[in-house]
């Protein structure tokens, strides 16, 4: 049989309620008593076990008044609550505190049949009063046991905490045990306590306490002494031993020199000096329990600082890379063995080759002599010969060798020996001279990549820690704990990142209230809902204020299977699409993966968040590795869905058309196919499109049988804005006009999104 595990912890807490119960049910405000309620009622609404609180909530009164009227005023409003409580169980509605405190507020009018009619307004005042302490306990209640207190209290919840201690110090003060006062013994210790958190809590608290006391007894004097505690302990809170000392001798002064009490006596300065004995004596386990567990999340301040140096770092450790890689580029390019004139050629041949044949040859100094010293130069007239044609004859060797040497045959053999072996290392020179140059270009890609990114991560993110604090609060008051909010500004571009417990990540309140905040339409970003540990990261961009639909039609030529044109129309982030069309070189599957593999380079690099010209120059370096005559056409149009501007960018593509309401315009090329030549120039043209606008990109098999008239002619001839059918007619009509090559339309449409 298993041993029933003991809770200590929920016994002390209840305990605490009983205790609460009992200063509440004792504390009168013109001998009535309408406090005990609101902690009934908070202490329910906060979902602790109504049984029980039920039981402490009749045993705190009756146990100090055993009377029937007591026991009816205490009876109803337990039996009106727990009803409530039952019919919404079983309709299966939550019961939200409007609700709660309606039925409280409707549960405390019985104390009216007990009540003489002169006392009747002094009764209202009480009820009133205590719906006013029933509210605020349910804030607070909520903010306590619900969310938990490592989280900043918003405006209401501060408000209403500090009604319930002003009702707390009323309590205490209206709790005696013969003469000695609770108030003097707890007040200090409280306000000593609250020392631990900051300068103005504890001259907020003793303020309200000082003010619930002064309710019970009349007398505004117990607002300004209780004040002066406070700032006595504010003085010294870095020195708590000192505060709590200075705390006793502020009190002996006021209450034995200055006779600020209405009564004063040795019992006021017992009870003051042990609260403050109370709290040197707490042990410091509980103090590290207090400060760890209740201490307010700021706003962040250090953390936000934290991002911005590592985004600092990160981006100078990216720069240094870049120029590294720069460094390299250079290294390599400084490599390269340019390729030698003919005459450089002949020169170098010739006096190696004359080193070799004339070393041995017994008249060599004959011939020398003749020459004056220059044998080579007979050989450099060869030699240069020889290199235009690219091969020695019987009619290459000068009358003089001929007359005079026995190896004319020789020499014309070995000529072109070595011809032959110098042309092998010449290609072997350019192969690695075309292999240096590639590695050289790839490692100034990496380089302008790499400083890009160092760019963008350079610039620091603005927060705005006011309006992370209105998002906090305005988000409680509608019941979404949000322990954390960082809003932050990047690329023009506002962005909000969230904290909430997992039970709320639905409701469609969180959206309102940030968009009404920033006063701009914000949405939850896809894929950025992350859960972790019963709560949920999540972010919030703006709403895009327009969206796009497409269609797309391709007809491959004849008798080929796959077609050579490629298509994309891609969101590559919330408030970015992507729409491209690509023509590999011919036709047929290896054109195909030309063209596929150009878009998914593409498409990979603009999500990585590179700018176009950056991508078109890496992707351009890829194609020249591939192969001498490897190129494919690039139409890319990149729509910015939040202004509706979109760069449209033409790498030896056809024109595209942007149909308007009223007329037409017309998007040429003026750029050469990508992976033609090793330096590329990216025109990229931008517009402003509007709701309504339609877009047309077509494939060079098109424009060979459709210029741009006859395609405004189709598009305006088929009565329709939807751009599936656009595409599909303009592939049909290029067909019919008798297209040869690969045929392929994509036409897009921008319009305004519903708010």
């Amino acid at each position: 049989m298993k041993k029933l595990a003991i809770n200590y912890k929920q016994i002390l807490l209840y305990i605490a309620y009983l205790v609460l119960f009992m200063l509440l049910a004792n504390a009168n405000i013109k001998g009535f008593k309408p406090f005990s309620l609101g902690l009934f009622v908070a202490l329910t609404f906060a979902k602790q076990n109504l049984i029980v609180i039920s039981l402490m909530y009749v045993f705190s009164n009756l146990i100090l008044d055993f009377s029937l009227e007591t026991a009816v005023v205490t009876f109803v409003p337990t039996i009106i609550i727990l009803g409530a409580y039952y019919v919404h169980s079983k309709l299966k509605y939550p019961i939200s505190m409007l609700y709660i405190n309606i039925y409280a507020f409707l549960s405390s009018f019985v104390v009216l049949a007990f009540t003489p009619f002169a006392r009747m307004v002094d009764c209202s005042i009480s009820i009133l009063l205590g719906m006013i302490f029933t509210y605020c306990s349910c804030i607070v209640s909520n903010a306590v046991l619900i969310r938990g207190l490592k989280y900043r209290l918003n405006t209401d919840e501060i408000v209403s905490v500090g009604v319930c201690f002003g009702v707390i110090g009323l309590a205490l003060y209206s709790a005696k045990l013969f003469d000695f006062n609770f108030y003097f013994l707890i007040s200090p210790f409280l306000i000593l306590l609250s020392s631990f958190f900051s300068t103005s809590l504890t001259l907020g608290l003793s303020s309200v306490l000082g003010l619930g006391a002064t309710l019970s007894t009349g007398s505004i004097v117990f607002v300004a002494t209780t004040v002066l505690w406070g700032v006595t302990v504010s003085l010294f809170r870095k020195m708590p031993y000192l505060a709590g000392i200075g705390l006793v001798l502020v009190d002996i002064l006021l209450g034995m020199y200055f006779k600020a009490y209405p009564t004063y006596s040795i019992y006021n300065i017992v009870g003051v000096s042990l609260g403050v004995l109370m709290f040197i004596l707490l042990p410091k386990n509980i103090r590290r329990f207090i400060t760890s567990n209740f201490v307010v999340i700021g706003g962040g301040i250090a953390s936000k600082n934290i991002i911005n140096r590592a985004r600092t770092d990160v981006s100078n450790k990216l720069d240094f890379i870049s120029n590294v890689f720069s460094d390299m580029n250079f290294i390599l390019s400084s490599s390269y063995k340019k390729e030698r004139s003919i005459e450089e050629k002949s020169k170098l041949i010739s006096k190696e080759f004359a080193g070799k044949m004339c070393k041995k040859c017994k008249r060599r100094e004959e011939c020398e002599k003749i020459l004056g010293g220059k044998t080579t130069e007979i050989y450099d007239k060869m030699i240069y010969s020889c290199l235009k044609r690219g091969k020695a004859t019987i009619l290459d060797i000068p009358p003089f060798v001929a007359s005079r040497c026995g190896s004319a045959d020789s020499i014309l053999k070995n000529i072109n020996q070595e011809l032959d072996s110098y042309n092998k290392r010449v290609e072997k020179e350019k192969l690695q001279n075309k292999n240096t140059k590639s590695l050289a270009d790839q490692m100034q890609g990496m380089s302008d990549i790499l400083k890009e990114v160092s760019l963008d991560i350079s610039k620091s993110v603005k927060f705005d820690q006011s309006t992370e604090q209105k998002i906090i609060d305005e988000l409680l008051i509608h019941n979404v704990v949000c322990s954390e909010a960082i809003l932050y500004e990047n690329k023009e571009k506002v962005e909000v990142s969230m904290v909430v417990r997992e039970a709320d990540i639905a409701k469609k309140i969180i959206t309102k209230v940030v968009s009404k905040i920033l006063k701009k339409k914000m949405i939850i970003k896809m894929n950025s809902i992350k859960k972790l540990h019963g709560a949920c990261c999540l972010e919030l961009i703006e709403q895009p204020n327009f969206d796009v639909v497409f269609g797309e039609s391709g007809i491959n030529r004849e008798n080929n299977q796959v077609s050579g044109d490629s298509s994309l129309v891609k969101k590559i982030s919330d408030d970015k699409v992507i729409i491209a069309l690509s023509d590999g070189m011919g036709s047929g599957k290896i054109a195909s993966e030309k063209s596929l593999t150009t878009l998914s380079m593409i498409e990979s690099f603009y999500k990585a968040g590179f700018t176009s010209e950056v991508i078109l120059s890496m992707v351009n370096r890829l194609l020249l590795l591939t192969s001498d005559e490897d190129y494919a056409t690039l139409d890319m149009c990149v729509v910015d869905l939040l202004t509706g501007r979109t760069d449209f960018i033409k790498m030896g593509a056809s024109d595209s058309l942007i149909k308007h309401k009223e007329n037409y315009e017309i998007i040429n090329s003026s750029s050469l196919p990508i992976g033609i030549i090793e330096e590329i120039k990216v025109n990229v043209e931008s517009k402003k499109l509007i709701n309504g606008d339609m877009v047309l990109v077509v494939s060079d098999g098109v424009t060979d049988v459709l210029d741009s008239e006859k395609l405004m002619d189709i598009v305006d001839s088929s009565g329709t804005n939807n751009p599936q059918t656009v595409a599909e007619i303009v592939t049909d009509n290029a067909i019919k006009s008798g297209a040869t090559d690969d045929v392929s339309a994509v036409a897009f449409r921008i319009f305004t999104k519903v708010v």
